[in-house]
């Protein structure tokens, strides 16, 4: 992830990077500014027979000071999906919700929609999911 600060004249800066899980996807910023969230695809886009095959989907959670440009990686979680795409906030920015395209066992050909919870500056699976066809990439919140 990296922070440029546009300018007028184009005299534009990079304010701060800060590494995120492992082939981001898809980014979300809160609508109050303050936090930002990748969904990061892992390993899990190579085929299952090869050996580096097995990185888990993950969220980063970072906090954005927009002042200052400074970003800090404040958690990161896993779940059993593969290749998530699409990450949204809610009106709030307390919750995130974030597609998977498919799961672990092929044989179910359906994908999801999964909801974590905002608690401090730490992501909570909130376990609760809603089945879709299998390939869904994008999600918004419409408030």
């Amino acid at each position: 992830m990296v922070i440029i600060r546009l300018d007028e004249q184009g005299n534009h800066q990079i304010q701060n990077k800060i590494a995120v899980g492992i082939s981001p996807e898809g980014i979300a910023i809160s609508p109050n500014g303050q936090w930002i969230a990748t969904s990061n695809m892992g390993s899990n886009f190579i085929p299952f027979e090869l050996p580096i095959f097995g990185q888990r989907a993950s969220i980063s959670l970072l906090a954005f000071d927009q002042n200052t440009g400074h970003i800090a990686l404040k958690d990161e979680q896993t779940w059993e999906g593969i290749l998530p795409e699409g990450i949204s906030f809610d009106a709030d920015g307390d919750m995130l919700v974030s597609t998977t395209f498919d799961y672990l066992d092929l044989s179910q050909r359906k994908g999801g929609i999964h909801f974590w919870q905002i608690v401090g500056d730490k992501l909570k699976n909130t376990d609760f999911k809603i089945s879709l066809t299998r390939g869904s990439h994008f999600v918004k919140i419409i408030k």
